[in-house]
């Protein structure tokens, strides 16, 4: 140890009541900074894993949107209506995607909202778009079934959220069940209005959710097509029976449809029959003779590829950041338009605020660490300041200013490290206490922010290096001004004070 160094400690010594002030101040600032950056790094933690493994997967990748484009679809109020861009050049995406020996799983996926009827009961869905294989392989564990099951590969339906059908059947006048039929119905300047009748296949929750993810219903990819006005890329060809044929071929009368008055219009004959088939015309017996499943080639929903958004999960120990390079060169090498990007973007505008909490409360740490230099400054001026004549006298005898100005900064530090790491010691004392104990979320936003409905934190080695850091840091800034006061003071007028 330097002389400099011997004759800091002798000093902290002396001054016992002073240094033990300051002291217990860095204790308690240390004590926050680990207890508070610990809670919030697990925090974090905890929301980055509820959406990666149950949501988001590790990347999303989308069509390219100049919006706030996220799983909710576009979260801009003057966006609306907009339609949500699909992934251009699908399949060779999810080709190219899927091969990569660092993807673990992948999910297509599309949001449509729809209102939600049924009987005189109305209520409203973001639905999400899936094929169940895909869904279930990459998410096996996020949704508890309440009632009913799980759709099926290529079957059409809903899986309703059980905060929907609790309010359908609020009033207690209907019970939803799987099998009953729901009317759903999207309306959009871009695809219009419209409507789909289809059954329930179960009623479910998500087993970590918040108020966005409450509305949020699984709907079989058909459906939430034609809902979201998404453009298919073929169409088959239907094959008509000869009564079909018939109608379609019978002679109409277009004077009467579009030159005639308007008694003529509905008062003509358009379809002209026979007289058995003529007294009364019976509109179920007519349809029940089309054949609507009579379509040709291969069914529509997997001839078409328009999908929203492309989940990405990757395996064990895969960087996300160097994942999305490797997806967006390809993209740009390719001239495809989308656009790969991190879990967060595509979380949502609650995730974000929740994750968003962090920043706000190292904003708090901090103006905490500004008043801390001030206090800790000012108790540091007081010290130095009765201690004058000891400088004076040191500087009298031929201490340069170098010299006095080193003793004072090592005072400071080894002060400022000692009773830092009093403090980690305690932080963690607390954090062993939390952890053992957990911190029940008192609401929903907590949930949110904790991953969970109780967190247990555990010490986080970064908040503790950086806590040390920078109690050391305003340890030595705090000592500046004193001993720069201090050293203004003549020799002589220093010895007579």
């Amino acid at each position: 140890m330097s002389v400099v160094a011997k004759i800091a400690v002798r000093n902290i010594f002396r001054h016992r009541t002073k240094t033990l002030i300051i002291g217990v101040l860095i204790t308690i600032g240390i004590t926050v900074l680990v207890v508070g950056n610990s809670l919030m790094d697990t925090a974090s933690r905890g929301i980055e894993k509820t959406y990666v493994e149950s949501y988001t997967g590790h990347i999303v990748i989308t069509g390219k949107s100049e919006r706030f484009l996220s799983l909710m679809g576009l979260e801009d109020a003057e966006t609306l209506d907009e339609p949500l861009p699909t992934i251009p050049s699908f399949q060779e995406v999810l080709a190219y995607v899927s091969a990569q020996p660092f993807v673990r799983q992948v999910n297509p996926q599309a949001t449509v909202m729809a209102l939600v009827d049924y009987g005189e009961k109305r209520g409203f869905t973001l639905a999400f778009g899936i094929d169940p294989a895909y869904y279930v392989r990459m998410f096996p564990d996020n949704i508890e079934i309440v009632e009913g099951r799980m759709l099926a590969p290529g079957e059409e339906g809903i899986l309703l959220s059980a905060e929907i059908a609790r309010i359908l059947e609020k009033d207690g006048d209907v019970d939803l069940a799987p099998g009953e039929p729901l009317l759903l119905t999207s309306m959009s300047q871009a695809a219009g209005i419209k409507v789909r009748e289809v059954p329930i296949r179960g009623i479910f929750r998500f087993r970590q959710s918040n108020p966005q993810l409450d509305f949020v219903s699984l709907l079989d990819i058909t459906n939430a097509r034609a809902l979201a006005g998404m453009n298919l890329s073929s169409l088959a060809v239907a094959e008509l029976t000869e009564q079909e044929a018939a109608l379609l071929s019978s002679d109409i009368n277009e004077e009467a449809l579009f030159g005639g008055a308007f008694d003529e219009l509905f008062g003509g004959v358009v379809v002209e029959t026979d007289e058995a088939s003529a007294a009364v015309l019976d509109e179920e017996e007519l349809l029940a003779t089309f054949d609507f499943g009579a379509w040709a080639g291969e069914p529509l929903e997997e001839q078409s590829d328009a999908w929203h958004f492309l989940l990405v999960k990757l395996e064990e120990g895969v960087d996300p950041a160097w994942a999305i390079q490797q997806f967006q060169r390809y993209f740009d090498e390719q001239g495809i338009e989308a656009v790969a990007s991190g879990w967060l973007r595509g979380a949502g505008s609650i995730a974000l605020l929740a994750n968003g909490t962090k920043a706000i409360f190292n904003v708090i740490v901090l103006v905490i660490a500004v008043v801390a230099v001030i206090i800790i400054m000012n108790t540091l001026v007081i010290s130095v300041m009765e201690r004058t004549t000891e400088i004076g006298t040191m500087r009298a005898l031929g201490a340069q200013k170098s010299l006095i100005r080193r003793l004072i900064v090592w005072e400071t530090v080894i002060t400022s490290g000692v009773f830092g790491l009093l403090g980690v010691g305690v932080g963690l004392v607390v954090l062993w206490v939390l952890h053992a104990t957990g911190i029940e979320a008192p609401n929903v936003f907590f949930e949110i922010l904790f991953g969970g409905k109780v967190l247990h934190p555990v010490p986080s080695l970064g908040s503790i290096v950086t806590s040390l850091v920078v109690v050391l840091a305003i340890g030595v800034v705090a000592s500046l001004y004193p001993v720069r006061i201090a050293l203004k003071i003549p020799p002589a007028q220093a010895m007579q004070e």
